[in-house]
């Protein structure tokens, strides 16, 4: 087998599952092409701006990992975009929206890069002059990678392709030519146990319809039922109790206060809890458009001044955790809000989500995780955005703003059956595939940890701060070394064995 790995995410935890599937297929007898990025790339996920001391450090670590001895008969290719630079004509943009829409060649490169602006500037709206040099490295990288994985995927003629998640504009245009290649692909991301990683087949990772086929996939397998639950049980518990390093997505509760509510708390109110979300995380992924409201915001505001919204119902705005110290127009606009039946919860706050969710009447989502749990855990659940298990019957998907009223109005509405919950569940624990190789723990792959060489910090370190403190800081090793082999103690500078 021909295989093709294109190299993108190097300062990032996800090169060492290239490296990961480079020895496998290496170790099985396959051809292995290693396609890399040693400069070329204007953005990309560790380095928006194409800051040359990221890329010393980028190509260091490169170095480090392509000089592993079970990598020596890996072909290494250079992603060369230069010779397109010539070629790219980009155009202005007066908004965002301008941007998803640009096609050229019929090929939609405007929402690839739109995707990498707004993750890496964290604003779903940003400005489109202000922004303009990142504009252009975005929009010129979509296209230039989509012409260079063309021309390789044509001389090498792998059998098969693998890219990290396939969502921003140095990752889909990958994607897009192996699509055009008829090649098949594998889309790779970090798993529900970040020690572990996802697969995902012949598609992008965000890939919606792809997602909600794989829940019914991995459902119907031939595992017992008690099984299959006991799995989904072990997702819910790590959200909620597990740690954030491992578990990423826990990471969240770790400032949160177990069992705090908010201190004008009324139990004696019909209180509903709405989570919201990050609006920069989905803005430019295809299929995740809210089927209810123009934003989040706006359905907020539609909802609390609603006439026909009973009297008796507070509602409490957990801000996600993940907007804390993000200044952006969905976070300016919710400091605006403002209403008699309002709390809000800042996103810094140790409000216990999972303690408030319990203590409401109802849950109401826009794209959170909560959604789901809330489900699990027997509450009334009201999705008021896309997700993939909009479908399973766990939560309550209001095709209208008066429907979603009349689901807050109804004081009796009773929580979903948890099957769809547990299917889900299942299904994100099931995915998860162990390494074979790279050890996460360490970050080391066959014994050598995956890091930039020192000589490659010390030339940043000159780079950013001058010779002089490049030598204050080897003499300070030299001296910690040095004192190490003589048996002193590196800060008193006295004997640390008895003699």
């Amino acid at each position: 087998m021909n295989v093709l790995i294109y190299i993108e995410d190097v300062l990032g935890f996800h090169f060492a599952t290239d490296l990961e599937f480079a020895v496998k297929h290496l170790r099985r007898g396959d051809e292995v092409h290693l396609l890399t990025c040693q400069g070329g790339l204007q953005t990309c996920p560790a380095n928006n701006v194409h800051d040359a001391k990221t890329c010393i450090l980028c190509r260091s670590k490169l170095h480090t990992g392509l000089e592993i001895d079970e990598l020596e008969d890996a072909e290494v290719h250079v992603l060369d975009l230069d010779r397109y630079k010539e070629t790219v004509s980009i155009p202005s943009f007066s908004t965002i929206d301008d941007l998803k829409d640009f096609e050229i060649d019929g090929i939609n490169h405007g929402m690839e890069a739109a995707s990498t602006m707004i993750s890496a500037l964290r604003k779903p709206r940003p400005d489109m002059g202000e922004h303009r040099d990142l504009v252009e490295r975005s929009l010129f990288t979509a296209i230039a990678v989509y012409r260079a994985s063309l021309r390789r995927i044509e001389e090498l003629q792998p059998d098969r392709c693998y890219v990290l998640n396939g969502r921003r504009a140095s990752q889909m245009p990958f994607v897009r030519a192996a699509w055009e290649k008829d090649r098949k692909l594998y889309t790779f991301e970090v798993g529900h146990d970040a020690d572990k990683y996802i697969l995902v087949e012949d598609t992008y990772f965000h890939d919606l319809d792809n997602k909600k086929r794989e829940i019914e996939e991995y459902w119907s397998d031939d595992t017992p039922f008690e099984e299959k639950k006991e799995l989904a049980d072990q997702f819910f518990r790590d959200r909620r109790y597990g740690s954030g390093e491992k578990y990423l997505e826990a990471q969240f509760k770790e400032e949160q206060r177990q069992g705090a509510l908010p201190g004008d708390f009324d139990a004696s109110r019909r209180n509903v809890v709405i989570f919201n979300s990050s609006e920069d995380e989905f803005a430019a992924v295809e299929g995740y458009e809210n089927p209810v409201y123009e934003t989040q915001v706006q359905g907020i505001h539609r909802i609390i001044e609603n006439s026909d919204l009973d009297d008796d119902i507070h509602i409490y705005l957990r801000v996600h955790p993940s907007l804390t110290n993000v200044e952006n127009y969905q976070t300016r606009a919710i400091e605006q809000l403002e209403a008699d039946n309002l709390s809000v919860i800042p996103a810094n706050s140790d409000v216990d989500s999972y303690a408030l969710m319990e203590a409401c009447e109802k849950v109401v989502t826009f794209g959170s995780a909560m959604s789901i749990e809330s489900a699990y855990a027997g509450k009334p659940s009201i999705l008021l955005g896309r997700e993939p298990y909009e479908d399973l019957g766990a939560c309550y998907t209001p095709d209208s703003h008066e429907e979603a009223i009349a689901l807050l109005n109804d004081p009796g509405l009773p929580p979903r059956d948890q099957l769809g919950a547990l299917k889900y569940g299942y299904y994100v624990v099931s995915r998860d595939r162990a390494y074979d190789f790279h050890d996460p723990q360490e970050n080391t792959l066959f014994g050598q940890e995956l890091l930039p060489s020192r000589l490659a910090r010390y030339k940043v370190m000159y780079l950013e701060k001058g010779a002089l403190s490049v030598l204050s800081y080897v003499v300070r090793r030299l001296s910690h070394y040095a004192s190490e082999l003589l048996g002193l103690n590196p800060q008193l500078n006295v004997p640390t064995r008895s003699e």
